[in-house]
């Protein structure tokens, strides 16, 4: 059960990881806050973070692939493992992808998943493309590749095929800010 927290900030954690309630509770609520002032929308009253204790039960409870790292379910952001998303060094940006939809999918949910998707990634700070560093997302050219369907997105197929949907999803989401508008008019 989660713990509840007077920030607004519920974390279910499994037993073996109690010990870090307070640190992804202070995590949680500074990065909901930065996101809260950079899409200029009020911050969640309450969000509920669940991390699973395995894989399955995270691909169970969610439906999502295992690759996923964390998914917006019915309210409550769903995490794979804790020790997991630190290993792969992910903790901090599933959260704020994560909370990048419970903020921002009330105005883009009707668009396409890329839209969604690349709003998540870009304000979550990931980098635009698998495997290459900020310095180097910086000095190099967004990819001119097609924006990615929503299938690509929503059930991939491999870990591959969703690395490329979504740096071609940032890069889609990237080029209209570039171009001016506002994250709210992205389509």
């Amino acid at each position: 059960r989660p713990a509840p927290a007077a920030s607004g900030v519920l974390v279910s954690l499994p037993d073996d990881d109690e010990g870090e309630r307070a640190t992804i509770a202070k995590l949680t609520m500074r990065a909901r806050d930065e996101l809260s002032t950079t899409l200029g929308v009020p911050s969640p009253t309450n969000v509920t973070l669940r991390f699973h204790p395995t894989t399955g039960d995270y691909e169970r409870a969610t439906g999502q692939s295992w690759f996923t790292s964390g998914a917006w379910v019915r309210g409550e952001l769903h995490l794979l493992p804790l020790a997991v998303l630190r290993e792969r060094g992910v903790l901090e940006r599933t959260i704020r992808h994560e909370l990048v939809h419970a903020m921002a999918d009330g105005v883009l949910g009707t668009r396409p998943a890329w839209v969604r998707e690349g709003a998540a990634i870009y304000f979550a700070g990931e980098r635009p493309i698998p495997g290459q560093g900020t310095a180097g997302a910086a000095a190099r050219p967004e990819p001119r590749a097609d924006c990615p369907r929503d299938n690509e997105l929503l059930r991939p197929v491999s870990v591959g095929a969703l690395s490329d949907a979504y740096a071609r999803a940032r890069a889609c989401f990237a080029r209209q800010i570039a171009a001016g508008k506002s994250w709210r008019d992205v389509k």
